[in-house]
């Protein structure tokens, strides 16, 4: 029982993640992920947590992936505007960069 409970919020976790990128709502796509972090992500060892920080990388490059696929220029401009001082100063963003 508790399992099929566990896999419901998974799942609806995933679908609202899907849902800010397929809308391109970057702002509530962050809102979302920082609420997840606080609420749960924070409380994991470090090694699990640098998996997290992975995974919200990946989530983000899935964001500018799905814009650009979508000719949605004006989405990753609002992206990086919203972001870039922000990320600039993460080693796994450099490259996204040019640096």
């Amino acid at each position: 029982m508790f399992l099929n409970r566990f896999v419901l919020k998974v799942t609806r976790i995933t679908d609202q993640l899907i849902a800010f990128i397929s809308s391109y709502d970057v702002s509530g796509l962050k809102d979302y992920w920082n609420h997840l972090d606080k609420r749960f992500f924070q409380r994991l060892d470090f090694q699990h947590y640098a998996d997290v920080k992975k995974m919200e990388t990946c989530l983000f490059r899935l964001y500018i992936v799905h814009a650009l696929q979508n000719s949605k220029q004006d989405k990753v401009v609002e992206f990086f505007e919203k972001y870039a001082s922000e990320l600039q100063q993460k080693s796994e963003w450099r490259e996204w960069f040019g640096k």
